[in-house]
């Protein structure tokens, strides 16, 4: 009993965390804080390396006094406009020691389940787009995701 109690706890306040990220969400685009946030970083510099550091500095000051969780789910929004205006794209990224059989099903859990992901928060909206699944990618692909795209036909070799 004392599990199923913990358990309903922890998804309270996950579900608690995602659905104030979304009014959050909703709040910094009606008063465009991440634009405002991103016309101040590209006025510094338009240097991507620098930006990057810069947003890295700021996690790591923000890393010490919050929990990972509120972390992501506060500052994705604010730093993607940014970083996909040097066409860095959103990445799973996965251990090459990760079993081959467990990286196709998330593959293929986010070829089929992209329309719902992206629908549940805006900065997973190119995951619609069947290409940015598994093409001009900067790192290689796991080779159980590239079983799964080379199957479904989405792979270009």
């Amino acid at each position: 009993w004392n599990i199923v109690v913990d358990s309903a706890k922890m998804s309270g306040m996950i579900v608690f965390l995602i659905g104030v990220s979304n009014i959050m969400g909703w709040v910094m685009a009606f008063t465009q804080i991440p634009q405002t946030i991103s016309a101040l970083l590209l006025g510094l510099t338009n240097n991507p390396v620098i930006i990057l550091l810069i947003m890295n500095v700021i996690l790591l000051i923000a890393g010490t006094f919050m929990d990972v969780t509120p972390a992501i789910l506060i500052f994705t929004p604010l730093f993607l406009p940014i970083v996909q205006t040097f066409g860095m794209k959103v990445l799973l990224c996965a251990s090459k020691e990760m079993d081959e059989d467990l990286a196709y099903e998330i593959a293929r859990a986010l070829d089929l389940n992209g329309p719902v992901y992206a629908d549940g928060h805006r900065f997973m909206a190119a995951i619609k787009e069947k290409e940015f699944l598994c093409n001009e990618l900067p790192i290689p692909l796991h080779d159980g995701a590239r079983r799964y795209y080379q199957e479904a036909g989405f792979m270009k070799e």
